[in-house]
Parts: C-alpha cells; structure tokens; sequence
C-alpha cells in the first residue's frame, strides 16, 4: 500500500441481502435493498480510488469478510474489520487505528451519500489545514464525512449515531470542546426507498470508475 502521512477510511458492509439499507428493504424490499446498497458503495468507493495520493483502507462489517471485501474492491485498498460496538465505538477505533499507522489527517466516509467524490475529500483535506475537525453535514441529520488531525474521542462519545440529532449534537461537542469544525456542503445520503428511486437511475446508468493497483 502507498505510504502516506494522510489517510482516508471507507466504511463499508458486505454486500448481503437482509443486512444492509433496513429503511430501503422496509420500502422496497431485500433485493431492491442489496442492489442499492451495493450500487452505492460502488461508486463511493471508486471516488475514492481516484485519491491516489493517500493511504486507502476498507473498514468492513461484519468481522471476518476480508476476502469478501477485497474479491469486490481489488487490491488499491487496506482491509480492517471494524470490529465491535456501536458505529460511534468502531468509528473512533477505524480513525484511532490510522493514526496509530503513521496518519498526521485521516478522513472517513461512509458509502450512502452519492455525493462524495474525489473533490470533496481533497477538499476536506485541505480544510484540515486551519480547523481540527472537518464534516460533510448530510440533510437527515447524520454527516456523510469526518475528519481530523487527532482522535477527538469528544466527537463520538454520548452521541446518538443513526439518528436526526446526530449532527447536531457532534457540532455541540465539538463547541464544548474548543475544537475549530469547518463544514463541506450540505449533501444527501441514501437510506430510503424514496430516496433510492430519485438515483437510482443515474447510478445505475453510469456505471463506477475504479483506478486499479499500483503495479509494485
């Protein structure tokens, strides 16, 4: 893998039907649900092959799916389990894990928000330049990325994660805890089936573009 003193983290499920997009099942069944979310972490993830000049690693739920994971994905990435506990938990283990690998910057993304691209998380890199913590606000009340110099265990800690309050309550720890936030542009994540359907078709009409392996 390219050593870099900058990190980015995707976070990612495998891809298997009645485990993933519980929202978009509820609406539109198992199968619409697997082909969304699968969709959709398609092109997250080939976004964020198109950043070649950081480090890449695949945090992957449930535990043992590595070969899963990198059957799906190639070899351009890293591949650690998220591990156990709450999203908060594993969010702050993925990000303190980076740093413990060397990362001065490391952001993370999750793979619901087509939205992201290679753009974004330069630029969210960049805000790090004057702010101790960057965040993609999503509009229901979640946030697509995070990023920080330093685990900031204030921003994970008594936050309720998958919730409306989500963002707002980090914003509060964040204040609380004199940290300078910058935020990215507002952006929409994918979770329902309503949503599904208002993408759907650009997604899957335009298929994803991964960058392959450096040939090392």
């Amino acid at each position: 893998m390219i050593a870099s003193s900058r990190s980015l983290v995707i976070f990612a499920n495998a891809p298997e039907k009645g485990r993933v997009k519980s929202r978009i099942a509820a609406d539109l069944g198992p199968d619409v649900a697997l082909t969304a979310y699968r969709t959709l972490a398609e092109h997250a993830v080939a976004a964020a092959s198109q950043v070649d000049w950081c480090r890449k690693t695949i945090a992957y739920a449930p535990n043992g799916k590595a070969d899963a994971m990198r059957d799906w994905f190639g070899d351009l990435f890293d591949y650690r389990a998220q591990g156990d506990g709450d999203l908060g938990r594993r969010m702050l283990a993925a990000l303190e894990r980076a740093f413990q690998d060397g990362a001065d910057r490391v952001i993370l993304i999750g793979v619901d928000c087509p939205g992201v691209s290679e753009a974004v998380i330069t630029d969210a890199f960049a805000r790090l330049d004057s702010a101790d913590a960057v965040i993609g606000p999503s509009f229901d009340g979640g946030y697509y990325l995070i990023g920080m110099k330093k685990p900031l265990k204030a921003l994970f800690t008594d936050i309720p994660f998958g919730t409306g309050d989500t963002l707002q309550r980090t914003l509060t720890a964040a204040r609380r805890a004199g940290l300078r936030t910058s935020l990215l542009e507002w952006k929409r994540d994918v979770n329902t089936g309503d949503a599904w359907r208002s993408v759907a078709k650009t997604l899957t009409e335009n298929k994803p573009v991964f960058k392959t392996a450096f040939p090392f």
